[in-house]
């Protein structure tokens, strides 16, 4: 009987539901936001001022600890990286635990640790809960901070720095943190070799007594284990943790410029811009604006927001442009991001400044708010099932006093935001009449059609402040210098009694363990012949190249490949003795385009086309003509791979100049090669190369 009832019902509904036709001509009103159910934490606090957040989650059998330093930035003025550098170091082993020690104990447990300046962070199965806890205490308390591993991560961290100047987005990053906090703010500092190398290993070990203390630290501990299990562990591995007199630091907020200002760094090999437009913004977390301006963001340049559907969809100017913010308790920062190519970099900012404008000045449509906040709320949604956004969040509660039940609401204040709260949080924090636009590109294409914006600083890739050197004019014609520059390597005697030449590097390659060394082979005959080979220590060849004067082949620990016939003149330029010599022939375009500053010094800035359109920037000494680097794009099926070569420390071998010390760079990969030996007329044959 009862199922005959609820069809009845059911139909009566029907009924009902038909005789009340629905009026599509009006919006539905949108339905009450839910409360999110975060689900509880609990925290307790140690004798030493520890502060324990405890997250129980059983889903599954782990657990993970969060450690968060909570004292104020800190400037670190001619030793900047003084913090990250401690920050790695401080991972390898502990007083009680030598490193290789220390990395089994972590590894037999399958756990993941990782540490840097501001804590540290390990998790595992929950099972290993004692050893978690006994791992974290080991290098957050008591690091070993051994010599050895100090100068293994500085020597690492020069070696990135190096990389830097061929990093566009690198380059953007320092000079935004230079022109929105000046380099006196903690913001605005930046890492450089002369700070690093500055850096002592007793310098890390102040940095970390002073500044990792329990009295400015919250532990999170998330997962499969109990309040009584939490406390008991806390307790025993960080209750004797000794709590000191941490600095306190107050810093003026930022200026912003009166009108809008340019920064610009110039990078010759560039074929796209760089750019960054924005501010400073004081948004503390937990501020009422904050849900505000996460909407005003979304809708500019958020994934296909305005920025996106402008420049890429409708101008194809780049693949995609977006904006970004962050909030904070001492400094915030607001900004919008592109690639694009050089010819249009004025018009994308003029686009990117459009848009910003015109979030302020005008009300954006129903479609735009209702699709923005939907975004919001699905990935808002999407990370509570994440324990660790559970962490997050009561961290973020207790760190900055927010209300307990702040996250619980956010999407009531989300669903809250209309669209005059959209335009007054723009007009308040994008603040388009005092904007700084970062620019890094080619100077020569760039540079002069960006003074309309505003008047223009010149940086170099580090962010300090330079003179307008790389657009500089010159009347030295470019034949004329690589004259000067083959002059320069040695006489016309020295250089016409060369047959052959082997020279010899140590080869240092960035993220391998082994040493190496390349051997370069050179046989000048008709036609020239050439041979490179890497060899590692107690490996033997890892790779030759050789070239016969016809073909090329590649052997390797993966196997033969043949060099392809189109790369094959590439070969042939670098079997001569001075390769430059063919750029006087025909083939070949050559235009001085001004001079740079290269590792502190001016060079002559060439450029070199050959008959395929192959573009290469070369920059010469304009004291000693010698070549100091030179820059090429090749493309990839991953996109355009930015490739440089860096010469210095010629060494004479019998009259002829040799680089002492050679650096070459592809994408995060680099080499460097420094002269072990030269020799000349060895007699090398033919047979010698062949494949």
């Amino acid at each position: 009987m009862k199922k005959y009832v609820l069809a009845i019902v059911a139909l009566m509904m029907t009924e009902v539901t038909l005789s009340q036709p629905l009026d599509r001509s009006k919006r539905p009103e949108p339905g009450p936001a839910r409360e999110i159910q975060l689900g509880d934490y609990k925290t307790f606090t140690l004798k030493n001022g520890l502060k324990v957040i405890v997250v129980e989650n059983r889903k599954l059998p782990r657990l993970s600890l969060n450690l968060v330093l909570t004292y104020d930035p800190v400037r670190e003025g001619n030793l900047a990286g003084l913090g990250s550098i401690t920050g790695e170091l401080i991972k390898n082993g502990s007083i009680n635990l030598p490193k290789d020690k220390f990395n089994e104990e972590v590894d037999f447990i399958g756990a993941s640790l990782s540490t840097y300046s501001t804590g540290a962070f390990i998790s595992g199965l929950s099972r290993t809960n004692e050893k978690l806890f006994q791992l974290l205490a080991e290098v957050v308390i008591q690091p070993a901070m051994n010599a050895d591993d100090f100068e293994r991560i500085k020597l690492n961290t020069l070696s990135g720095l190096q990389s830097v100047v061929d990093n566009p987005s690198s380059i953007r990053t320092n000079v935004t943190n230079v022109s929105f906090f000046g380099k006196d703010h903690p913001y605005g500092e930046v890492e450089t070799e002369e700070s690093v190398t500055k850096i002592t290993l007793d310098d890390c070990k102040r940095f970390h007594q002073t500044y990792f203390r329990p009295n400015v630290a919250i532990l999170a501990i998330v997962g499969d284990i109990n309040m009584k299990d939490a406390r008991r562990l806390a307790q025993k591995y960080f209750g004797k943790w000794q709590k000191g007199n941490v600095p306190t630091a107050k810093y003026p907020f930022p200026a912003k410029p009166q009108s809008p200002m340019v920064h610009f760094s110039n990078r010759n090999a560039s074929v796209q811009s760089a750019i960054h437009v924005g501010n400073v913004i004081d948004l503390p977390p937990g501020h009422p604006d904050a849900v505000r301006m996460r909407v005003a963001n979304q809708i500019l340049g958020g994934n296909e927001g305005r920025l996106f559907l402008n420049l890429r969809e409708t101008r194809g100017y780049t693949y995609g442009a977006y904006s970004r913010y962050n909030t904070d308790p001492l400094v915030g920062s607001f900004y919008a991001s592109a690639e694009v190519r050089n010819e249009v970099t004025d018009s994308a900012i003029t686009e990117i400044i459009k848009e910003i404008r015109r979030m302020c000045d005008e009300l954006v449509s129903p479609e735009e708010l209702d699709l923005a906040k939907k975004f919001i709320s699905g990935t808002f949604g999407l990370s509570l099932e994440n324990p660790q956004t559970i962490s997050r969040f009561a961290i973020d509660i207790e760190r900055y006093n927010l209300p307990k039940d702040y996250y619980k609401n956010y999407l009531k204040a989300l669903n809250a935001v209309t669209a005059e709260d959209v335009r007054n949080v723009a007009r308040k924090y994008f603040d388009a009449n005092r904007l700084h636009i970062v620019v890094v590109g080619k100077a020569a294409d760039v540079a002069s059609k960006l003074s309309p914006f505003g008047p223009i600083k010149y940086y170099d890739a580090f962010g300090r402040e330079v003179k307008a050197t790389a657009s500089t004019q010159t009347d030295m014609a470019a034949d004329e210098i690589i004259r000067r520059y083959i002059a320069a390597l040695g006489s016309e005697s020295a250089i016409s009694r060369i047959k052959d030449l082997v020279t010899e590097y140590n080869a240092e390659i960035k993220g391998m363990p082994f040493k190496a060394q390349l051997i370069i082979k050179k046989r000048f005959s008709n036609p020239p012949m050439m041979s490179n080979e890497i060899v590692a220590e107690g490996m033997g060849t890892l790779q030759k190249t050789t070239f016969d004067g016809k073909r090329a082949r590649t052997t390797s620990m993966m196997g033969d490949s043949d060099i392809p016939e189109d790369q094959l003149d590439d070969m042939r330029m670098q079997a001569l003795l001075i390769s430059e010599t063919e750029y006087l022939k025909s083939g070949f375009t050559l235009r001085t385009t001004g001079i740079e500053e290269i590792n502190g010094r001016p060079a002559y800035v060439v450029e070199v086309k050959d008959k395929n359109g192959k573009t290469t920037l070369e920059y010469y000494d304009t004291e000693t003509f010698l070549k100091v680097k030179q820059e090429y794009t090749m493309e990839t099926p991953q996109g355009k791979l930015n490739i440089f070569v860096e010469m210095s420390d010629y060494r004479d071998v019998e009259g002829f100049k040799i680089p002492g010390k050679i650096r070459q760079g592809q994408g995060p990969q680099t080499i460097t090669l420094t002269f072990s030996n030269a020799r000349i007329n060895t007699g090398l044959k033919a047979e010698d190369f062949k494949l």
